[in-house]
């Protein structure tokens, strides 16, 4: 154990106990300071700092805005229950844009301890259309991530007005985007567009607004999240074993 590996435990201790995060986010980094500090855990406690630990980045639609009200289980909840012993973050934000976040990412980061970030902005993007800013902004926050970043396509957008098919014009256009990036970088990619087209095109009542999910699409895209992450989950158990 190095010491300054030592003084972050110490400086952090105030923080875990006075902070105002959850339960369960004190006893991850009181574990991981534990184990840090070279403390004796019991196997049923030292089995939980393994536990994955995962933080989905948004917009209203991670934050789960149905277009009348937040739903009860927004998609990183379903996620989350899906999974079953995992830790699953909701930083989902209103009306966010990639752009947006940019200035403040490396700030957000610091709020969690999250080992998997997965990262879906570009239904706002798409009211300005701005597709260089958008793949330059999506290239810099891949630099500039270090952790294991997940890349998730927005859901697909409804209706025939001429805003609507302008946005849907634009988002297809941001998506195919991060399609490139995400295979040039070699990054996992969730393809929540895809996915949500199909079944919005078999059921509009899936997407109330022509924008937000409903609860049963929020549902749904929980379940493809876990779908997609399962393999990633399984091979960093594996690694820790």
């Amino acid at each position: 154990m190095s010491p300054k590996s030592a003084l972050y435990c110490t400086k952090r201790w105030p923080y875990l106990w006075f902070g105002s995060q959850s339960i369960i986010k004190f006893r991850h980094r009181f574990l991981r300071c534990a184990l840090t500090l070279g403390l004796s855990i019991s196997p049923s406690l030292s089995a939980y700092a393994t536990t994955p630990h995962i933080a989905v980045f948004g917009d209203s639609t991670i934050q789960g805005w149905t277009g009348k009200e937040v739903a009860r289980t927004p998609a990183p909840a379903a996620l989350a229950r899906e999974l079953g012993d995992v830790q699953v973050e909701n930083w989902g934000v209103s009306g966010e844009k990639l752009s947006e976040v940019v200035p403040k990412w490396a700030a957000l980061l610091a709020k969690t301890d999250a080992s998997i970030v997965v990262v879906n902005w570009g239904l706002n993007d798409a009211l300005e259309c701005d597709a260089a800013l958008y793949e330059k902004n999506l290239r810099w926050l891949v630099a500039n991530t270090p952790r294991k970043l997940i890349l998730e396509t927005p859901n697909f957008v409804s209706g025939n007005a001429v805003m609507v098919l302008e946005r849907r014009a634009c988002l297809t256009h941001l998506v195919q985007i991060m399609r490139s990036v995400a295979k040039e970088k070699h990054l996992m990619l969730i393809d929540v567009y895809q996915y949500s087209k199909k079944l919005i095109q078999n059921d509009a009542t899936l997407l109330p607004d022509g924008v937000h999910p409903s609860q049963a699409l929020y549902n749904k895209i929980g379940q493809y999240m876990a779908q997609s992450l399962r393999p990633l989950l399984k091979k960093s158990s594996a690694k820790v074993r």
